[in-house]
């Protein structure tokens, strides 16, 4: 692709315009860029044999889920007001960048802002958050997030959660000792099961957890709940958290959830102190349940907050997280997601997040990043700017916008895009169709990302015919193409290309 400097202004514009034509007569339509997800497309966890199971759908297909966190529904303190509400174009714009989920993190103090008060207006537009990304052929995961427990626990910093009702701590806080005692405080007294008006914390907790669940109950679009976002010790070490405080906890919500129906995937995150460290192997053997439709969602931040940092190590250090995660989740009969990643901008950076995705590629392994916005000002994770358009100062968007199989029949043997080709390996017991993304063709405002989308597909060296939908998107701010490639697949072996 030419760079745009050298593309003649009349052929930009009209290529624009192509872009803009096209978006116009998709918003016209129910679902804008793609058919909501069908009953049909009900995920579970599902495989046997070497390797953890898989994500897939009722057709038999592996699903890989790609997709970032918007976070517009967080309740942080008014003193760090980093989300920006989201937006129908922000789904528009993820489903043409050739994402396929969303991790949607919500708040327990805006569920229950009262002991036993379940807010409707929240829950509700909870699930119009998830509607709305549905109808752009989005998959949902809705996340109980916490971070430090409360809102208010750690002043001017990223804090959100339980509600000030369900914050037991000393009258000093958060000044005294300090904001972390003071979290670790608040912690203990949810994990020593301390009540509150007659019922104790972690059945409160519970029934917030539900009343999100029963909301969405059935939806076809909604991909599992992830029981607790980087739940952390109180006075317990941390080698012990785990085994003694963490996974009986999440047994007691797993069967809370189970025999009120819930029957979508369930996903767990490991310790937040286990997530600082650049090994997946410390607690989780014998497992938090028996339950078989449970995803293991670990946080990769190695390299990031783990000394020496990227890129000491390098890529032999990253492989063996990613080794030990997937031993975890293949001793749990646990699918595995990467429920979080992400990383500061520039170019070292953009090395260690395309380091990652190789591995998260030939691993056949999904991942959700960390995040899709953020204000002006905070740390500068997101993914790209508040009006949609591309950051100048990182690739981050072009990277994770890169081909990669969707839904493939049967098991993925691995993965790879190199060299302007995406190859599959895979291996199924039944013929089934294909879904591949092209890569995003950046048409304006921003670095290129595939010089054009791929859509020539051939399965063990001969030529297959292919269907595309595509995915445009296009504002003031950037100008986005790609498709979703539709390739019919035999049974067995194959190996499938897109060039």
């Amino acid at each position: 692709m030419r760079p745009l400097s050298q593309i003649p202004p009349r052929t930009l514009a009209l290529a624009v315009a192509t872009v803009l034509a096209g978006l116009v007569a998709a918003l016209s339509l129910a679902g804008p860029f793609a058919s909501a997800p069908r009953s049909s497309d009900v995920l579970t966890v599902a495989g046997s044999g070497a390797g953890p199971p898989r994500l897939q759908d009722r057709q038999g297909r592996t699903v890989l889920l790609r997709g970032v966190a918007v976070t517009g529904l967080i309740r942080y303190a008014g003193d760090y007001a980093e989300n920006p509400p989201g937006r129908g174009a922000d789904f528009a714009e993820i489903a043409a960048l050739g994402l396929d989920f969303v991790r949607l993190p919500v708040s327990w103090s805006a569920i229950e802002p009262s002991p036993g008060v379940i807010d409707a207006g929240y829950v509700a537009a909870v699930a119009g958050v998830v509607r709305a990304a549905e109808r752009h052929g989005l998959r949902v995961v809705v996340d109980m997030h916490m971070d430090r427990y409360n809102a208010r626990l750690a002043p001017g910093n990223e804090a959100d959660g339980a509600p000030a009702w369900a914050t037991l701590v000393p009258s000093t806080c958060p000044s005294a000792p300090s904001p972390d005692d003071c979290a670790r405080a608040a912690w203990e007294s949810f994990w020593t099961q301390r009540q509150v008006a007659g019922r104790p914390l972690q059945q409160r907790y519970i029934q917030a957890l539900l009343a999100i669940s029963r909301r969405l109950r059935g939806d076809p679009g909604l991909a599992g709940l992830e029981l607790m976002n980087n739940p952390s010790s109180g006075g317990e070490p941390s080698s012990q958290f785990e085994t003694s405080q963490l996974w009986p906890f999440y047994r007691r919500v797993i069967a809370a959830l189970r025999s009120d129906g819930e029957r979508l995937p369930l996903w767990i995150d490991r310790a937040a102190s286990t997530e600082m460290r650049d090994t997946e192997t410390a607690g989780l053997r014998g497992g938090p349940s028996g339950d078989g439709n449970l995803v293991l969602a670990p946080h990769d931040y190695v390299g990031v907050f783990s000394k020496p940092d990227w890129p000491a190590g390098g890529v032999a250090r990253l492989a063996g997280w990613y080794r030990d995660a997937v031993g975890e989740a293949t001793a749990q009969r646990m699918a595995i997601v990467v429920g979080e990643w992400g990383a500061p901008a520039g170019g070292i950076w953009d090395e260690l997040l395309s380091a990652k995705l190789s591995l998260q590629n030939a691993g056949a392994i999904g991942s959700s990043f960390w995040m899709w916005k953020q204000r002006p000002g905070f740390y500068g994770w997101n993914l790209v700017n508040l009006d949609g358009g591309l950051r100048p100062d990182t690739k981050r968007a072009q990277l994770l916008s890169a081909p990669y199989p969707q839904a493939v029949p049967g098991r993925i043997v691995s993965c790879a895009y190199a060299g302007g080709r995406l190859t599959v390996q895979f291996n199924g017991d039944r013929a089934g169709t294909a879904l591949l993304w092209s890569g995003t063709q950046v048409l304006a405002s921003g670095a290129p990302g595939v010089p054009a989308p791929l859509t020539h597909a051939t399965v063990d060296g001969r030529a297959v015919a292919v269907r595309l939908s595509p995915r445009h998107f296009a504002t003031g701010s950037v100008a986005l193409a790609g498709d979703v490639v539709s390739v019919a697949v035999p049974a067995g072996h194959h190996t499938l290309r897109l060039s």
